[in-house]
């Protein structure tokens, strides 16, 4: 079992700070958002808070890395911002080394 480092909050929280003073944004609301929209998308399974995290912190405009295993749900975190952005002006760059994966068991 290996463990997974938590990610700094801080960096996360500073952002909403930020967006909160500078113009009235509000966490709690996006997150309710965030959350619906998976739920449609995603047959109405309930987002992870790792996912609401990442998802959020794309919509606040920090850079994000995600890894975790296959199946884990790491789609939703790029997918969702798209779908939650009401300016569409998001661009998600997904890197995925699925070739090199496949390649490799075989």
């Amino acid at each position: 079992m290996h463990l997974i480092p938590k990610p700094d909050s801080r960096v996360l929280q500073d952002a909403r700070t930020e967006a909160t003073r500078s113009r009235g944004y509000s966490s709690e609301e996006t997150r309710s958002k965030i959350s619906s929209v998976f739920k449609v998308a995603f047959d109405g399974l309930e987002p992870y808070t790792w996912q609401l995290d990442v998802s959020e912190a794309l919509l606040l405009g920090l850079d994000c890395i995600a890894i975790a295993g296959t199946g884990a749900g790491k789609a939703m975190p790029f997918i969702v911002p798209l779908l939650v952005d009401p300016k569409t002006e998001k661009m998600v760059i997904v890197l995925s080394p699925l070739n090199a994966l496949g390649h490799d068991q075989v």
